[in-house]
């Protein structure tokens, strides 16, 4: 599935849109979720899907600074992100970008997420997905974990799209 991905091209557009610099700060993202076939239960993976979520926000958060120090590491980090979000186009730069302080909203996560994604190479992943939507309870579906796999079905649902020219195509499982 992702080795389509690749010839697609894709993978490289979203290599290009991460600043080279801060690339090796997604890698433990990718550690984290290409460990999911190793679950058994879809607890367990969806689990896996949250951490991967939280490292996110952690590798974004940067380093503590002190006050003055701050302002700028959040602004110097807030333009690189934008700058990122604008390389990928189809008006993900449109929102605001992440601070310290505000949450990260989607049009930032997700383009972040595909590239932790394909950093994973996880094999049959659409099927790891189903899994845990299938067998996941409704109490899970609501709040952070219902967003953490609404993150991960979009990712999806994006790269199959780029991958087969514009038309979804659901993947024979």
């Amino acid at each position: 599935p992702l080795n389509a991905l690749l010839e697609a091209g894709v993978q490289q557009a979203f290599y290009e849109a991460i600043p080279e610099e801060h690339q090796k700060d997604f890698h433990p993202v990718g550690e984290i979720l290409s460990k999911l076939p190793i679950y058994m239960t879809s607890d367990a993976k969806l689990t896996g899907i949250v951490e991967a979520v939280r490292a996110i926000h952690k590798c974004l958060e940067g380093p503590e600074t002190t006050s003055s120090e701050s302002k700028h590491a959040n602004s110097m980090r807030d333009t690189t992100l934008e700058d990122a979000m604008e390389g990928l186009g189809s008006g993900m730069a449109d929102s605001p970008t992440p601070s310290r302080n505000k949450s990260l909203g989607a049009d930032a996560m997700l383009p972040i997420f595909i590239y932790c994604l394909l950093l994973s190479n996880v094999p049959y992943l659409w099927s790891e997905a189903e899994f845990i939507q299938d067998f996941m309870r409704d109490s899970q579906a609501r709040g952070h974990q219902g967003y953490c796999m609404v993150t991960l079905q979009s990712a999806l649902v994006f790269l199959l799209q780029r991958a087969s020219g514009g038309t979804i195509v659901r993947p024979n499982i």
